[in-house]
C-alpha cells in the first residue's frame, strides 16, 4: 500500500514535469508513450517533426526530463516507465 502511494506520487510528479516541457517535446512524449501505439509517421505528424528526428528528439527530451526528476529528488531507478499512462492527445 505504501509503495503504491509512492508510485502514484512519482507518476504524478513525472507527468507534471512532462506537462512543463516545451510543446513539441511534450507532444512527442505523449504520442510515444500512450496506450494506443502509433507509427513513427503518425507521431512525426502529431509532433510536427520529421520521422528521422523522433529518436534524437526523444533522447534529448528524456535526458532533460531525467534532470528535472533528479532536481525533484527522484533518483534514477526509482521511476516507473511512462507506458500505461492514458494520454488525451
Amino acid at each position: 500500500p505504501e509503495q503504491r502511494a509512492i508510485d502514484a506520487d512519482t507518476s504524478q510528479t513525472l507527468w507534471k514535469l512532462v506537462d512543463e516541457l516545451p510543446p513539441r517535446q511534450r507532444t512527442l512524449l505523449r504520442a510515444l508513450f500512450t496506450d494506443n501505439p502509433r507509427s513513427y509517421t503518425q507521431i512525426a505528424h502529431i509532433a510536427g517533426i520529421p520521422p528521422g528526428a523522433i529518436g534524437p528528439t526523444r533522447a534529448r527530451t528524456l535526458r532533460q526530463l531525467r534532470g528535472r526528476l533528479e532536481q525533484h529528488g527522484l533518483e534514477p531507478g526509482t521511476w516507473r516507465p511512462l507506458t500505461g499512462h492514458r494520454c488525451s492527445g
